[in-house]
Parts: structure tokens; C-alpha cells; sequence
């Protein structure tokens, strides 16, 4: 993702302190694997940029039709990541407003727990542009 998105999300006089960027590192196929690692060796260079890493987690499932066996991976810690962040960071006062880049719902809860113990911060949701990838 670009990292001038979440400065378009800013309003006059809001300055981006800092940003948080929640992955993990895919395996295949190749060519996907070296742009993801291009980009993440890219933003490792920023100062103002912290990478946290999840990681994929292979799950067997059963064709209900044939009965063909076969993996699925599934991303694991991602939002458990997020959600532990924006609670230490909202409990460290390391901000006044929280801009959170993301479509998973699974992360309602930590963004209304923010909101229930801390009322004066704010907390802006905003889903990634189509076509924008996560995890790549």
C-alpha cells in the first residue's frame, strides 16, 4: 500500500506520527514472493514505519463434492496484532486520532473498546482502495 494513502486521510492540521504496517510473509507463488519482499525491504527503510509480522497457517479442508483433500492458508495474528497495538497505543496516549486501513470486521471490538475506555480519541476506519492486497 501506498504510504501517501493514509496522509490523504488527514484533515488540515493533523500530522501522521507514525505508521504501522501488519503482514505476513507469503510463500508462493515466486513472483508474488519477491514483490512482497521488495515492498517490505522498501518500508523497512522508513523511519516512521514499524512492520509486525503474522504468519500463514495451513488448514486441511475436503472437496464436499469429489472428497479431494487438499490445504488452504489462512493468515494468523494479523488482526490479533492490530487489536493489541491500538489498545497498548491508545493506553500509552500515543495518539489523538487512530486511522485504522482495513476491511476485516474482525476488529470492531478492539476499535469499540478504544472508543468505550478512551471517549476522547478518535478512532477512523478506512477500507483499502480496490484492488489493494493486504498482504502483498
Amino acid at each position: 500500500m501506498c504510504r501517501l494513502f493514509p496522509r490523504k486521510l488527514l484533515k488540515p492540521g493533523q500530522t501522521l506520527v507514525h505508521t504501522k504496517y501488519f503482514t505476513s510473509r507469503i510463500s508462493q507463488p515466486p513472483d508474488k514472493v519477491k514483490r512482497q519482499s521488495t515492498y517490505i525491504e522498501a518500508i523497512q527503510t522508513l523511519s516512521d514505519v514499524s512492520i509486525f509480522f503474522g504468519h500463514y497457517l495451513m488448514s486441511p479442508r475436503t472437496c464436499r463434492n469429489c472428497g479431494f483433500m487438499y490445504e488452504v492458508a489462512q493468515e494468523k495474528m494479523t488482526d490479533v496484532n492490530i487489536a493489541v497495538e491500538i489498545l497498548q497505543d491508545a493506553f500509552q496516549n500515543a495518539f489523538d486520532t487512530a486511522i485504522l486501513i482495513s476491511a476485516d470486521s474482525d476488529l470492531i471490538a478492539p476499535v469499540a473498546a478504544v472508543r468505550k475506555l478512551f471517549p476522547a480519541k478518535r478512532v477512523i476506519v478506512a477500507c483499502p482502495p480496490p484492488g489493494v492486497s493486504p498482504s502483498i
